[in-house]
């Protein structure tokens, strides 16, 4: 018997047999079925409002039509027996505001096809599966049956109910979500999207060609879908290309994507089925109990977990084997799986598009084979050829497999973690090339078992090292390459071949026609050098050669002494223990090809101290309680120092210095005070004494529930551990800017206002001196006494603390001048308690700076003591840079360079009287030009000059000629006869000279006019020619030493003031002088320009030839001449020099015709 329902066309007084019998209301079919066991269903169309339960047993209830039902105070169908719900080709729509359960299927009930819109107010059930209920949801075909809920869910109270062929939207709206924390079930070709409904699945669940999509949608919750603990144990198997997503789970500090809690559990994820778990904050895949196995086509993408994307807690198992794929973008470090204790991230197959980071969560990131293979962590590489889809993997332990890896990653390649072996391929030879010109070693790591050519590896670091490697390298020194070897497990040398496969660690060697020295660091690394076969012996290199070539060569913390070296077979080379130095030389046996020399070395010691940075320490401190542990000590700040009596090995921990007892008393916290400041930080010390680096908490601390242990850094050189201060906002401060007379000057202070003249010849050197006076410093000092007037009887009673004192000369020359690199200062007046720091070159710029010995004032008394020594009796210091050089390529003659001088002070204190009132003082000076040593060329009053004027002789040839008689003989010699008279004559051009004033007068735009207003000095010895004659043999005894034999002709302004005889009398030396008594420019030009003539004339005594002359004989009287002129000249404030040289040669219309 079938009945009818039509809200429309229906009336309860029917029988309800057919559509035209209709009941009204579905309570009045309902009570019509149950009053009849005949009734095998109700057929329901219309829009109606359910206020009660009803209940159906063995009947189906169909809705033939689309279909409204209004469900009020939980309404709802409880469906038992083998009764079924169907609306094929209609929609259903529950409107339930009171939420409820639509529909209960107990026993063998069963939902089918149809389209049912569910919307509850809250939170309502779309379905209900109680426990020991076989009811299921079976559509005829994929998506037959569809659900849409709103504000609802569904609950499976009995495990395993099934859902098949169905497709199921849900979702909570606006703030609303629940926990869905009943049994599992199984989908079956279902698609179920759940959002904002987050899964706690009481039992097993299983996929089979189905998705499953639970979006948490950043609920308040820690997981998107958990296994926990107290689930019963099983197998969730997704399979047949399936598809788990959750994502968004990322609501709460703890939430993750998936989460398997229960030992029992087995999660097997294969053929073709994908887990996808995404945005979800601690990791997408968490097996924190069980087993997690991705097999035969199984795929897991992760993708911007903040976590690892999967991995195993300790005890559990992240499994992938067979054709698997772990997909994720690869590009942060949380890109990858993590196996928290060993055997517990297993790879034996798959493609795993991965971040390859070994220090990720301490190389948890890095998986291993299985226990039956030893456990071993692998290496992940990257396929050349994406065609292979099976490897053989050979592992250390437990025979070779089959690594089956069958399909790509998203990015078209094949990543695979396989067993490695490591490849490092050396020259041997410091001197030769790899084909690619390089000469390191190169070291990479090859899949164990494989050709190096089938894979990369994708962790950094590695050498390219590929077949084209082992192409020919090349020596330059013509050395004999042999090939390329390697020596097998049994030490037998053997020949390479990039195409066989590499089965274990291998080292890989060029070996050579040659001697070798084989040089070893003690630490693993080895260098090589080659010497020709042909050579017997060979000098030992030094160590920092060998470490220049080799840098990794260097073993820090230790200091090389020398060489041990042995023979190729392992005995000494000296059996009385030499350690061989550089260049020391070696000799091979007649049959030996190998010598080894290995490093010897002491042991570096580091010092380690802690300071008060410029306090003191308490006399309770650590320091000061445990002498046998620290010496205390004085900075320059006069703060204290303690240093820890022992020393430090390289990398030795502070706590194998200190023990914890003494390490939890380094509390900065009252363990020193310091004057004018107070504690900066109570916690921490610091690695620099500004506080910018570093910050070690010595003492164990705990935060929230964690104990974080006290810093105990690795000693690695010298360190200094510094307390960190903050001013004292209560210490007044007195501040002042002064003036510092200062000067700067060349020969002398007297000299200081005028230019200074140096010549610009590249060799001659000069200095400068700056001056500073140092009685407004003195002055300065004063005032601190003058605030303390109670203390001025006894100023070793105001304390100082801090105290620095400096001044800094700074001198810059200008181009032209050569400053030289290793410039020095003398130092002149700073007493007994200041001292030169530093003189430094900076380009142009002499940087002198001088300030107090550092530790050495702790009162006023001993600081105006120190300040009063400072200065000679006009409280003047001088500091002199020597060395300077004018550059003759740079500068011309006349050139005015201005060096400028820069003087600056700075003096810093903090005062105490015994009444306990500080001040902090800060005083600054700024160097001022002293009037009496202002340049007369300066033009800025204040500004600390010299000028250097630049003294560079220009040089010009002038013609000469020797006459006899008048006669040059430029095209016959001179014929003399005994008894004749020869009167020899040397004449020379004298106009180049006046050329030269001339072009002075034009260079400085010197007005005619002014000619007797220039005033002139130091001329005459500055201002000469020097002329030599030299006689042969036959003609010795006629030159003489007296001026008056050689007349001077063309000039007046000339004097022969000077005869040498030389050579045996056959030479005289003959100087002309520039008279005395010019006193301006315009006298000096007359005498030269205007009445000297064009050619001068040196006349020497007449000749006669005597009786005794060897006839048809050639006699030849040969002569030089050279000059210089130096006339000074001032021009205004502008002193100007008239420097000229002159070399004669000979006049080519004058000379001999032999």
């Amino acid at each position: 018997t079938e009945l009818y329902v039509n809200s429309a066309t229906g009336a309860d007084t029917n029988d309800g047999s057919s559509a035209a019998q209709a009941f009204k209301t579905i309570e009045k079919a309902v009570t019509a079925a149950n009053a009849s066991p005949s009734v095998t269903a109700i057929h329901v169309q219309g829009d109606f409002t359910l206020s009660s339960r009803q209940t159906l047993t063995n009947v189906t209830l169909n809705f033939s039509g689309d279909t409204n039902i209004k469900a009020v105070n939980g309404a709802g169908f409880d469906l038992k027996g083998t009764s079924k719900v169907n609306a094929s080709g209609a929609t259903v729509t529950f409107d339930a505001p009171n939420d409820g359960y639509t529909f209960r299927l107990y026993d063998s009930a069963e939902i089918n096809d149809g389209h049912f819109v569910f919307k509850y107010g809250n939170n309502g059930f779309a379905f209900h599966m109680p426990a020991g209920s076989n009811g299921a949801l079976k559509g005829s075909s994929r998506g037959a049956l569809s659900m849409d809920i709103t504000n609802g869910m569904f609950m499976n109270n009995s495990q395993g109910n099934i859902i098949e062929n169905a497709k199921i939207d849900q979702r909570y709206t606006g703030s609303k979500w629940q926990l869905y924390e009943w049994n599992g079930f199984k989908l079956v070709n279902s698609d179920l999207s759940a959002t904002r409904l987050p899964f706690y699945f009481k039992s097993p669940f299983s996929m089979d060609n189905s998705t499953f999509t639970i979006d948490a949608n950043g609920v308040n919750w820690q997981t998107g879908l958990a296994i926990p603990s107290d689930a019963t144990p099983g197998e969730i198997l997704i399979t047949n290309n399936s598809k788990l997503t959750v994502k968004n789970a990322n609501g709460h500090w703890r939430s993750k994507g998936i989460t398997i809690g229960h030992s029992g559990v087995t999660f097997r994820v294969n053929n073709g089925s994908v887990v996808d778990a995404s945005s979800d904050t601690n990791g997408g895949l968490n097996v924190n109990a069980g087993t997690a196995i991705f097999e035969d086509g199984g795929t897991f993408h992760g993708q911007d977990n903040s976590g690892a994307q999967a991995g195993a807690q300790a005890g559990a198992h992240l499994i992938f084997k067979g054709d698997s794929l772990f997909d994720t973008l690869a590009g942060e470090e949380q890109d990858n799986g993590l196996g928290q204790s060993t055997g517990g991230y297993v790879v034996m197959g798959g493609t795993h598009r991965v971040k390859y980071d070994d220090t990720y969560q301490s190389g948890k990131a890095i998986p291993t084979t299985d226990a039956d293979h030893g456990n071993e962590k692998l290496m992940l590489f990257t396929l050349t050829d994406t065609s292979k889809t099976e490897l053989t993997a050979k592992p250390l332990t437990g025979g070779d497999y089959t690594y089956k890896v069958k399909n790509a990653s998203a990015d078209g390649k094949k990543h695979v973690w396989m067993p490695f072996a490591k490849v490092s391929v050396t020259l041997n030879n410091n001197n030769a090339t790899f084909a690619d010109g390089t000469r390191a070693d190169k070291n990479t790591v090859v899949m164990r078992g494989n050709k190096i050519d089938d894979a990369t590896p994708e962790k950094s670091g590695y050498d390219n090292v590929t077949s084209g490697t082992f192409a020919d390298p090349t020596d330059p020194n013509g050395i004999t390459f042999l090939g390329w070897f390697y020596k097998d497990s049994n030490n037998v040398e053997k020949p390479f071949s990039a195409d066989a496969a590499i089965d274990t660690d291998t080292t890989v060697y060029a070996k050579w026609d040659a001697h070798t020295i084989v040089y070893d660091n003690g630490n693993g690394v080895t260098y090589t050098q080659n010497i020709k076969a042909t050579e017997a012996s060979g000098a030992l290199q030094s160590y920092d050669d060998v470490v220049a070539n080799k840098p990794e060569f260097k073993v820090p913390g230790k200091t090389f002494t020398g060489w041990t070296v042995t023979h190729e077979d392992g005995s000494v080379y000296d059996v009385a223990g030499k350690l061989f130095q550089a260049n020391d030389s070696v000799t091979f046996g007649s049959q030996e090809k190998v010598l080894h020399a290995k490093a010897n070395y002491t042991q570096d010691e580091y010092t380690v101290r802690f300071s008060a940075n410029g306090g003191t320490f308490a006399d309770a401190s650590v320091f000061k309680q445990h002498p046998e542990l620290f010496d205390i000590s004085t900075d320059e700040l006069g703060g204290e120092v303690a240093t820890v009596k022992q020393k430090a090995l390289y990398d030795q921990k502070l706590s194998a210095l200190l023990d914890k007892t003494i390490r939890e008393q380094l509390s900065p916290d009252g363990i020193a005070t310091r004057m004018g400041f107070i504690p900066g930080d109570r916690l921490m010390w610091y690695d620099t004494p500004l506080f910018n680096t570093g910050g070690y908490n010595f003492k164990d601390h705990t935060s929230w529930f964690w104990t974080t242990p006290g810093a105990d850094p690795a000693i690695q050189k010298d360190m200094t551990f510094y307390l960190k201060w903050t001013e004292d906002p209560t210490v007044q401060k007195v501040e002042a800017t002064l003036d510092l007379p200062s000067d700067l000057y060349g020969l002398s202070q007297a000299d200081s206002p005028n230019p200074f003249m140096v010549d610009a010849d590249g060799y001659k050197t000069f200095s400068l001196t700056g001056l500073i006076n140092m009685k407004s410093v003195q002055e300065k000092m004063q005032e601190i006494e003058n605030l303390y007037p109670n203390d001025a009887a006894h100023p070793e009673n105001i304390k100082l603390s801090g105290t620095q004192c400096t001044f800094k000369a700074e001198l810059t020359l200008p181009d032209g001048v050569t400053v030289p690199e290793n410039a020095s200062a003398s130092v002149e007046g700073l007493g007994d308690k200041f001292e030169v720091k530093e003189t430094k070159v900076e380009g142009q710029k002499v940087t002198v700076t001088f300030a107090l010995k550092g530790g050495d004032i702790h009162n006023y008394a001993e600081l105006k003591a120190a300040v009063d020594s400072m200065g000679d009796a006009n409280g003047d210091v001088k500091a002199t840079v020597d060395g300077f050089k004018l550059d003759p390529d740079k500068v011309s003659n006349g050139d005015e360079l201005t060096a400028v001088g820069k003087v600056s002070g700075t003096f810093t204190s903090f005062a105490q009287n015994p009444a306990g009132t500080t001040k902090f003082f800060n005083f600054t000076w700024n160097g001022k030009q002293r009037d009496e040593g202002r340049s007369i060329l300066s033009t800025d009053q204040a500004a600390i000059e010299q000028t250097i004027v630049a003294r560079k002789a220009e040089h010009k040839d002038v013609k000469t000629d020797m006459l006899i008689n008048g006669d040059t003989t430029s095209d016959h010699v001179y014929e003399a006869k005994k008894g004749d008279t020869l009167k020899f004559t040397a004449q020379l051009d004298a106009t180049p000279i006046q050329d030269q004033m001339k072009a002075i007068e034009q260079k400085y735009n010197i007005d005619p006019s002014r000619y007797d207003q220039i005033s002139i000095h130091d001329l005459g010895p500055q201002c000469t020619f020097t002329t030599t004659f030299t006689v042969p043999d036959a003609m010795a005894g006629y030159l003489t030493d007296n001026v008056a034999d050689y007349k001077l002709t063309g000039t007046n302004a000339f004097d022969v003031t000077n005869a040498v005889l030389s050579n045996g009398g056959k030479t005289v030396t003959l100087t002309m002088t520039l008279k005395s008594g010019y006193t301006n420019y315009a006298e000096l030009r007359k005498a030269i320009i205007d009445e000297t003539q064009p050619k001068l004339e040196l006349e020497l005594p007449a000749y006669k030839v005597p009786e005794s002359a060897a006839t048809d004989t050639n006699y030849s009287v040969s002569g030089t001449v050279s000059g210089t002129f130096l006339a000074h000249v001032n021009l205004g404030n502008h002193q100007k020099d008239f420097a000229f040289t002159w070399s004669g040669v000979q006049d080519p219309a004058g000379k001999d015709s032999v």
